[in-house]
């Protein structure tokens, strides 16, 4: 609110109209029925194209002592990400739903977009690893949404076997079959 003036300013005028839609969003029967995005999304992509402008990549801030690396952590995937967002009036919401967090995107338009992401866990997990296992499943909804990566992806630690084995041979491995 400006305090000269008393009036409401366009952001909070904004996060007033987002608040009630993330109201509208949440109530159970909506939930229960909700597709994957609203019928239009023209103002909403647009939007988010502006804030993914403004997006650097995450930090990798957390150690991985089990692969000897370093990761983005949440905290750090919504810091590189959350400023842009709400600059151009988008909401997120984060919600488990059963055995999925699911994750949407709301314009203040109106218009929405929400994914769904399984959050996997070993029978018999104890409540740490279950949070383990949300945060995580919150973290990569939320770069594949708003498409951000961390600094420096960690691909090459996904094709790593495959890249340490045919490093040496000077060529990506050729496919043998002939054709008959």
């Amino acid at each position: 609110m400006n305090e000269e003036t008393g009036e409401v300013t366009e952001v909070e005028a904004k996060l007033a109209h987002l608040t009630e839609l993330v109201s509208s969003l949440l109530t159970s029967e909506t939930a229960a029925t909700m597709a994957s995005a609203s019928p239009e999304i023209g103002k909403l992509a647009a939007a988010l194209a502006k804030a993914q402008a403004d997006m650097s990549g995450a930090k990798k801030n957390s150690r991985n002592p089990h692969f000897k690396s370093f990761f983005a952590d949440l905290a750090s995937v919504r810091e590189a990400c959350m400023p842009s967002l709400s600059k151009n009036a988008i909401a997120l919401i984060q919600r488990v739903n059963g055995r999925e967090v699911q994750t949407i995107l709301a314009h203040s338009s109106g218009e929405w977009m929400a994914s769904s992401t399984p959050i996997i866990v070993q029978k018999g997990c104890n409540p740490q690893q279950y949070g383990s296992a949300v945060t995580y499943a919150r973290r990569y909804s939320l770069m594949a949404m708003v498409g951000l990566a961390p600094e420096d992806d960690d691909g090459e630690a996904a094709t790593g076997p495959y890249r340490n084995q045919n490093q040496n041979r000077g060529s990506a491995p050729r496919n043998t079959r002939r054709a008959s």
